[in-house]
């Protein structure tokens, strides 16, 4: 697909994509909320990461096909994963194709990382955003957090990245991606990443 006619069209398919769930939640007495951030592929296409309490009635272990390239071949791996029928004819209904991944929320701390990666990512500051474009969505009735003091900043300039060496001793990260990123910009800082 043209990335103009991805573009033009992908807020309409998520608000079916998001309307679907939520009736579907609503009939089966849940309370429903998520939190959207939306991304450019490396190719240009907008793409979604969803965050939210809906869970499908029929989500269990399953397999999918991983293709990559691995030394100039195209190769297919299966992979486990969770699957939905419901979730996989909503994306489809709505226009968004079939590609759908679930993973499972496991701490709050994990899902508040997950929301950041997407929302900070470099990309996302230096994308060339349709007008009117909406990035990051979240359901109105979200539910709010008893506000609380926090000595935590977004890492987003290299003036953040000297405030942390600043104060750094110990960073803790949640992947070797980060780890690395932190090494880079920490380099020649007394610290210790783990």
């Amino acid at each position: 697909m043209a990335l103009d006619e991805a573009e033009r069209n992908y807020l309409l398919w998520t608000n079916r994509f998001l309307t679907a769930c939520r009736t579907k939640a609503k009939r089966e007495g849940r309370d429903w909320y998520y939190v959207q951030v939306t991304e450019k592929q490396k190719r240009g296409h907008p793409h979604s990461h969803i965050l939210t309490t809906f869970c499908p009635h029929d989500l269990r272990e399953g397999e999918k096909d991983n293709w990559r390239h691995q030394g100039g071949i195209l190769v297919n791996e299966r992979v486990s994963c969770l699957r939905s029928d419901w979730l996989q004819s909503v994306c489809i209904s709505a226009g968004l194709g079939s590609e759908y991944d679930v993973s499972r929320v496991k701490t709050a701390a994990a899902a508040s990382r997950y929301v950041a990666k997407y929302m900070f990512k470099k990309t996302a500051f230096s994308a060339d955003w349709p007008k009117g474009w909406k990035r990051v969505r979240y359901s109105q009735s979200f539910p709010q957090l008893p506000e609380r003091e926090t000595n935590a900043f977004v890492l987003l300039a290299q003036a953040d990245w000297r405030k942390l060496a600043s104060l750094a001793i110990v960073v803790t990260t949640d992947s070797e991606n980060t780890k690395a990123e932190v090494l880079y910009h920490l380099r020649g800082h007394d610290i210790l990443v783990s």
